[in-house]
């Protein structure tokens, strides 16, 4: 029902925020323009209510920080069943700490 591919996390939060890239992916994976959100948390509640029931591909290139994760994709009942999500990262133990 969607995709989104969001590419090399790392440097493209060095110029953004996350709540920024949040939206980027609400918007990516739902084809809206415009979510009014000021808050990270609140972002992840947004997240969680709008894309629990879609099925949807998720790649995040170049994650380096628990922090994106969280922030981005959660937990598993944040997307519909049949979801899928890949990550790449250089950091074994950031996948391990995550039940990757």
């Amino acid at each position: 029902e969607g995709a989104c591919l969001l590419e090399d996390v790392k440097e493209y939060l060095q110029h953004h925020t996350l709540l920024y890239l949040q939206k980027t992916l609400l918007s990516k994976l739902l084809k809206v323009e415009f979510v009014d959100c000021t808050d990270t948390e609140e972002m992840c509640a947004i997240l969680k209510r709008r894309l629990c029931s879609k099925k949807v591909l998720v790649v995040l290139d170049d994650v380096n920080h628990s922090n994106q994760l969280d922030k981005l994709v959660g937990a598993e009942d944040w997307f519909g069943s049949g979801s899928r999500i890949v990550i790449t990262t250089r950091d074994m133990k950031l996948l391990k700490n995550h039940d990757v």
